[in-house]
C-alpha cells in the first residue's frame, strides 16, 4: 500500500489483527473448508433455499463502532451479524431481503442462502416475494 498512514486508526487496527493469524493457521482454516461446506451442502440436498434473521438485534445507529477499536468493532458487529458468517466462509450465495419493521418502526429483514453458484433462485425468490410484499416506496417511521 502506497500511503498506509491515509487508513482509520480502526483499519489499521485490523491490519494489526489480520497480522496475528500465521500462515500456518490460515492454511488450516482454508484446508477445513471443504469438509465444513460438504457438511452445509447436505441441507440443500433436501431444501433449495434457507431462510435466516439477516440480524440478531435491531438495526444499529450510523457509525456505531466509527471510534471504537478494531477488536471492538469485530465484538460488536459478531453479536449483531453473527448469520452471515458461515455462508462468506463457504462462499454460499445469500441475500438480505426486506420483510417488514419492528415495534419501533426499524426495517428488518431476512436471508435467504442458496446452493453454490445458484444466484438465480435466490434472486426469483426475492423478486417473488417483493412483488408479494412490496417494499421500495416504505419508509420506517424514524426516517419520516
Amino acid at each position: 500500500m502506497s500511503h498506509p498512514e491515509r487508513l482509520s486508526a480502526q483499519t489499521r487496527g485490523y491490519v494489526r489483527l489480520g497480522r496475528l493469524t500465521s500462515d500456518r493457521k490460515l492454511a488450516m482454516v482454508k484446508d477445513r473448508m471443504p469438509a465444513v461446506s460438504a457438511k452445509i451442502q447436505r441441507l440443500f440436498k433436501e431444501f433449495d433455499v434457507l431462510i435466516t434473521p439477516t440480524t440478531a438485534q435491531l438495526p444499529v445507529r450510523v457509525g456505531r463502532w466509527i471510534d471504537k477499536s478494531a477488536l471492538q468493532a469485530i465484538y460488536g458487529m459478531s453479536n449483531v451479524y453473527p448469520y452471515g458468517a458461515a455462508w462468506n466462509y463457504t462462499g454460499q450465495p445469500a441475500a438480505a431481503v426486506p420483510a417488514g419493521f419492528s415495534a419501533e418502526g426499524l426495517p428488518r429483514s431476512v436471508m435467504l442462502v442458496g446452493r453454490p453458484n445458484d444466484e438465480p433462485t435466490l434472486i426469483s425468490l426475492a423478486a417473488q416475494l417483493e412483488a408479494e410484499r412490496p417494499w421500495a416506496d416504505r419508509l420506517p417511521a424514524t426516517a419520516t
